[in-house]
């Protein structure tokens, strides 16, 4: 089963007007169990809650549903090379390996 790692602005662009089929795909593979997500993700997505009874709907609903992916410090570094290589003019030191694969 192939996972997709529903980033913050997944979670927040499917509900925007011209999110094209993004709310359909995203409802489809939740279905399916597709849907994957890490603790950081999850941590900027339900800072977003109305409240707290938005924020305990939110994780019965759909939080507590997901597959988790583990975090582990060799992720967290590769993740964080990414990230500022995708930022940054020149490859950054500390990324190792292919920010793709």
């Amino acid at each position: 089963m192939t996972l997709y790692l529903a980033d913050s602005s997944v979670w927040s662009g499917r509900r925007r007007p011209d999110a094209g089929d993004l709310p359909r795909l995203f409802v489809e593979r939740l279905g399916r169990g597709e849907i994957a997500t890490c603790v950081p993700v999850a941590l900027e997505v339900l800072t977003a809650a109305e409240d707290g009874e938005a924020y305990v709907r939110d994780w019965m609903t759909i939080w507590g549903q997901l597959q988790w992916l583990p975090l582990r410090e060799r992720a967290t570094g590769r993740a964080l090379g990414c990230r500022a290589s995708s930022r940054s003019p020149a490859p950054v030191p500390s990324a190792k390996g292919s920010c793709t694969s």
